[in-house]
């Protein structure tokens, strides 16, 4: 138990130096609250492995080198570690497949000089959009005859005062349309896809209160919002990165409406944290905190509580201040719960991940709890008034938050266990009840898209 627990104290001290989460880790791909996937390229999709051919862990390792992936079907973000955790480099890899025996093409891979270059799809396949976190371009890419990656045009934002980004979001809307939060400057600005120009875009700070006594705190969204109409919802929460603390005072929802081209927040102070919702079968959309909260209330942070459910209306465009729920109790008294998924983004099969709190070590920052694989998934019973949880068996322990994408009327997320060396990542399909561990990858694959 000792070893077990130093093991995770050192990694997870490597990825303190090393600022890992914020790592979205991933496309928005927003789900539809109609039928299906909406999309821009179908949606987001998994990732396969690299460094060999071996056959260990969910279904064995993805190799790279022992194959070509001339055709590549997928873009996936990546983090490789060095062995001992004290270097980290940023990539987006290729590969052409989700499962067993799928193989990366090492040779596609595009390497970023700073943490989080986020990816995004575009409305067509054959091509795709990197955010360099770096210097704040926007860059297209494009998938040629011969399945190499070309990079086009690049949109630079620095003249409207976006010089780098960590946590932006980017919907595009249409071939000539596409909105991107940057979360830096609070700016919502909309671009033209097409011929990579500025629109128009709009001073968005009045709307945010990420100030609390003397720490003001950034706007971290979550990666795949849902799609109602031509309305895009994602929840949002307030946290510090140096400090690695989250604000469990308020947090709120961000609606993009591509008609009336307006960027909205919405507040609630009913629950701290949100970074996960479900489109309910009422039409309502469920939104819960995630596991950085979760880590938080287990760590005793001053004005922590416990993981919550609240509940927005997309019509009404309000928070039901009579809804919400403990979720510690629906787990289990005293357990910590972080994050809610399902499939296709709509209730149906609900999840979410509980801390085995009886195993973490004592000591850890929030975000250093976050990356042990110290959470199991469990099964919601329902989103309108939960009872319980159901504890799925078969699946290994993870850590990192749950960033789930949505390919194909499939739906994945990725586990990750940073303790490994190699660290390593698989691919979790949780399309079906229950949900299967799919291709394992060296370092951390957490998010990807279908480019082809």
């Amino acid at each position: 138990m000792f070893g077990m627990q130093a093991s995770f104290f050192a990694c997870a001290l490597s990825m303190l130096s090393l600022g890992l989460f914020g790592c979205d880790p991933e496309p928005t791909q927003s789900n539809t609250g109609g039928s299906g996937n909406t999309g821009n390229t179908g949606n987001s999709g998994g990732s396969g492995g690299s460094g060999g051919d071996g056959t260990g862990g969910m279904g064995g390792m993805g190799g790279s080198g022992g194959g070509s992936a001339a055709s590549p079907m997928y873009a996936i973000s990546t983090i490789i570690f060095s062995a001992d955790l004290k270097m980290r480099q940023e990539f987006v890899k290729f590969s052409n497949g989700l499962t067993t025996g799928s193989v990366i093409d090492d040779s596609l891979s595009i390497e970023f000089p700073a943490a989080n270059p986020t990816l995004w799809p575009s409305t067509k396949l054959g091509e795709f959009f990197i955010a360099d976190s770096s210097n704040g371009d926007l860059s297209k890419y494009t998938v040629d005859a011969a399945g190499k990656i070309v990079k086009g045009a690049t949109l630079g934002m620095s003249g409207i005062g976006v010089a780098a980004t960590y946590w932006p979001l980017m919907v595009t809307h249409s071939d000539t349309e596409a909105f991107f939060f940057d979360e830096i400057t609070l700016q919502g600005i909309i671009i033209n896809p097409k011929d990579m120009t500025i629109t128009s875009n709009v001073d968005l700070s009045g709307q945010f209160n990420p100030t609390e006594g003397a720490t003001t705190y950034t706007v971290w969204r979550e990666r795949a919002p849902i799609k109602i109409g031509n309305k895009y919802f994602a929840s949002f929460k307030y946290f510090e990165r140096m400090l690695q603390e989250t604000l469990y005072a308020r947090s709120g929802m961000l609606v993009i409406d591509a008609d009336a081209k307006t960027f909205k927040a919405y507040e609630t102070t009913a629950c701290g944290g949100l970074f996960h919702t479900v489109l309910g079968a009422d039409g309502k959309i469920y939104a819960a905190s995630g596991a950085a909260a979760a880590a938080g209330h287990f760590n005793k942070q001053a004005g922590s509580t416990p993981a919550c459910l609240v509940r927005f209306d997309p019509t009404t465009m309000k928070w039901d201040d009579a809804f919400k729920v403990d979720l510690t109790t629906v787990a289990g008294s005293g357990k910590f719960v972080g994050a809610i998924f399902a499939p296709d983004q709509k209730e149906g099969t609900v999840y979410m991940r509980v801390l085995k709190d009886a195993m973490a070590p004592m000591g850890l920052t929030a975000l250093q709890l976050t990356a042990a694989p110290l959470w199991d998934t469990y099964k919601l019973d329902k989103l309108n008034g939960p009872t319980m949880a159901t504890k799925i068996d078969g699946l290994k322990s993870a850590g990192g938050i749950p960033y789930p994408f949505y390919i194909d009327g499939k739906s994945y997320t990725t586990g990750v266990n940073l303790s490994a060396m190699p660290n390593q990542s698989w691919i979790v399909d949780f399309t079906s009840d229950p949900p299967t561990e799919q291709l394992a990858m060296p370092g951390w694959g957490y998010f990807a898209i279908r480019i082809r």
